[in-house]
């Protein structure tokens, strides 16, 4: 059993036992009994379309000068994801694009817990879609 969440920019689909929250700035989803949060923030660029150079440039700021990124695709977004262990925890961060939307997704736990929800927030992640009036708006969908 599964249920989708929706948003004006995009929509995923969560499985049982997951629940969002819209919080400051981001859409927070978590599980009941989960170790971990997956927060997605999203940005339009208006009728101008994000490319890899913007995801580039963006991630350079919010990653370790040391890590590199590796290309991704998630549902109809692709985009570039690290992961890292940190004092705080163990992180995963993507900054995914679609026609002019941008998300940056992350989803971090503890140290301890790293790996548990690895498998759900994949599957998360590869129902993303982007909502049908930005797909028509920007004639992705025809």
């Amino acid at each position: 059993m599964s249920n989708i969440y929706q948003t004006s920019w995009w929509s995923l689909e969560l499985p049982s036992g997951w629940f969002g929250t819209d919080d400051d700035g981001c859409i927070s989803f978590a599980n009941v009994d989960g170790v971990g949060a997956l927060q997605i923030s999203a940005y339009g660029s208006g009728n101008q379309e994000v490319t890899d150079e913007d995801l580039e440039e963006l991630s350079r700021s919010d990653r370790p000068q040391n890590l590199t990124t590796e290309k991704v695709a998630y549902g109809q977004f692709v985009g570039l994801g690290i992961c890292e262990r940190t004092v705080t925890g163990y992180w995963r961060k993507y900054w995914l694009r679609a026609g002019s939307a941008l998300l940056f997704v992350t989803y971090n736990c503890s140290l301890e817990h790293e790996g548990i929800e690895d498998d759900k927030v994949d599957r998360i992640l590869h129902s993303l879609a982007l909502s049908e009036w930005v797909s028509e708006s920007e004639g992705l969908i025809h």
